[in-house]
């Protein structure tokens, strides 16, 4: 049996405004580590929670002001599990950030990764997480020499902090990172069924009116895919502005009108909202300044205020709105850009709330106005404050159908999977068909860019309008996935052979694929679900690619019913062209 590699903190370095104070050399009693000087005594233990070994950290101040606190972590014992043969799963803090899967050599260094840190080694593997729902910001980080540290981002005032985190091993990644998943549910789980519906956003984006949307639903009633979808989610474009979420003048002047006209069609209306945000152009924000941030602007949609969300009155706020929209007749609420409380320089006014946790609390509020049977989707989140809140959060970056998007989201969709069902529904983005083959449409894009895919570092808005092919690709990977569907193309602008295509991905699995070779390609290229007994195999790349070069190594089927065309396929002597997928029933 492989020896297990044990850790310490070999140093604790906290940051003020003007100093660093370091404390090394810990003394140990009672199996606690601890250290002092006049302003802070920090203390740290160990014990085992099986699969993982738990390190709590606590800290006590004199009401000092933290900018970080750094822990230094180090082998017991150099086995030296951190080096350039190493591969690490990165899980980005911001979605636009690439992730995935890296080789530790020098031009990747340093790394960050959120949540949690898988590194895989050839004989074993190791994984670093949160054992406890932050109030900070908390990244994992892989220095330029190889060093590892645990940064607690604070910028605020403290006198009490604790935070713990697991460590694990296991010769099998797989196992550490579900495991770990299914610690982190003990946290809460939202227990909701996958949501099918459409959404405005991608096609229409903010341009949408009552009467697209009347449009839309009367096509989706007309079609096959009226059993299936039961959501309908206006998506920004119906305010009058953030921050005053009543209609503008595209929408009748009542919410209730408006989630009235959802119900006449046979659908559960739904919702997109910025909750922590408000146009400065708002009464709002030039009245009621002391509800916000002062002196900091975040430009989006246009200059944009957030709210203090350590003050009562901004809780008050929020709940009033929600419940009034609820009670207009929504039950689908989409919350989006819920990290920019983040991007303040600052602390809040109540200086000793972390900003993680100050999100959770906003969030809780919402959760409480619209009530438990409401379904809330979480986006742009930080994950760590939606778990045991939403009941489906968004995993990926924005869908376009240019193959950049489709392709470095394919790495966010593949690095999450362990997530889906476990903590919430996973939400890989908008399910879309449309090109030249399904639609006659000539505005396949409400902005038309024509850029080259580069990299997954410079993927907005590049890569040709996807064709037929590519687009299939990216809904075998949506239907494998096994999260949410839903639909944000013209469903009236589509021809028959569009409005079939989506009709076989809205029937969705019970339990995500898993990416079998997740930690040696990235994206990965073959999905198995053994459950529902089907399989993905992709062809990420800009050249032809054989079956047999694919599946190297992987013991897989070579043959199955081909999802799309019901036809029986044998895998092995079959070329896979660009950007293409075969999707099988074996």
């Amino acid at each position: 049996m492989e020896e297990k590699t044990n850790f310490i903190i070999e140093e604790i370095t906290i940051e003020e405004e003007k100093e660093k104070r370091i404390f090394k050399n810990f003394k140990i009693e009672n199996n606690i580590y601890y250290s002092s000087d006049k302003n802070y005594c920090l203390s740290f233990n160990f014990k085992n929670e099986d699969p993982f070994r738990k390190m709590n950290f606590k800290i006590k101040a004199k009401d000092r002001f933290v900018k970080k606190i750094v822990l230094k972590v180090k082998e017991e014992k150099e086995n030296k599990f951190l080096n350039k043969e190493s591969k690490v799963m990165v899980l980005p803090f911001d979605l636009s950030l690439p992730g995935g899967l890296f080789k530790l050599d020098k031009k990747n260094l340093p790394v960050d990764s959120h949540i949690c840190i898988l590194i895989v080694n050839e004989k074993n593997s190791i994984i670093f997480g949160l054992a406890s729902l932050p109030e900070d910001v908390c990244i994992f980080r892989i220095d330029d020499n190889y060093e590892f540290k645990i940064i607690l981002d604070m910028n605020r005032y403290i006198k009490i902090e604790e935070i713990s985190i697991i460590y694990g091993q296991n010769n099998n990644p797989f196992d550490l990172i579900e495991n770990y998943g299914t610690y982190l549910s003990k946290f809460g789980k939202k227990e909701a069924e996958i949501p099918i519906g459409w959404n405005s956003w991608d096609y229409y984006s903010c341009a949408i009116t009552m009467d697209d949307l009347k449009k839309e639903m009367k096509a989706i009633k007309n079609s096959a895919l009226k059993d299936k979808v039961k959501y309908i989610v206006i998506d920004n474009g119906w305010e009058e502005e953030w921050g005053n979420w009543i209609p503008n003048r595209k929408f009748p002047s009542d919410l209730k009108e408006i989630a009235d006209e959802i119900k006449k069609y046979g659908f559960i209306p739904g919702i997109w909202t910025a909750p922590f945000l408000s146009s400065i152009y708002t009464t709002l924000a030039r009245y009621r300044q002391e509800l916000f941030v002062p002196s900091y602007i975040v430009k989006l949609y246009g200059p944009m205020v957030i709210f203090d969300l350590t003050l009562p009155e901004v809780h008050k706020f929020l709940f009033e709105t929600f419940k009034k929209i609820k009670e207009s007749g929504f039950s689908f609420f989409k919350i989006d850009f819920l990290n920019q409380p983040l991007s303040i320089p600052s602390c809040f006014k109540d200086n000793t709330k972390g900003k993680i946790g100050a999100i959770r609390e906003g969030i809780k509020t919402i959760r409480q106005a619209i009530g438990e049977e409401s379904h809330l989707l979480a986006c742009g989140a930080p994950l760590e404050s939606v778990i045991g809140l939403a009941d489906s959060t968004r995993i990926t970056e924005d869908i376009h159908n240019f193959w950049g998007h489709i392709k470095r989201n394919a790495i966010q969709i593949s690095s999450q999977y362990w997530m889906n069902k476990k903590l919430w529904i996973n939400d890989p983005d908008f399910a879309i068909i449309r090109c030249n083959e399904t639609t006659d449409d000539k505005h396949l894009n409400r902005i038309y860019v024509k850029r080259k895919f580069i990299s997954e570092n410079d993927y907005w808005l590049s890569g040709d309008e996807c064709n037929l092919t590519e687009l299939k690709t990216y809904l075998s990977l949506i239907y494998l996935s096994g999260g949410s569907i839903f639909l944000s193309d013209s469903i009236y602008r589509l021809n028959k052979n569009g409005i079939k295509i989506l009709e076989k991905i809205i029937y969705p699995l019970n339990n995500s694929a898993i990416p079998i070779d997740l930690f040696y390609n990235k994206p990965p290229r073959i999905w198995m679900n053994k459950k529902e007994k089907i399989i993905g195999i992709f062809n990420w790349e800009d050249e032809i690619m054989d079956f047999a070069e694919i599946s190297k190594n992987m013991d897989i089927p070579e043959e199955g019913i081909e999802f799309w065309t019901g036809k029986r396929t044998k895998l092995k002597n079959i070329s896979l062209q660009k950007h293409s997928s075969i999707l099988l029933e074996i």
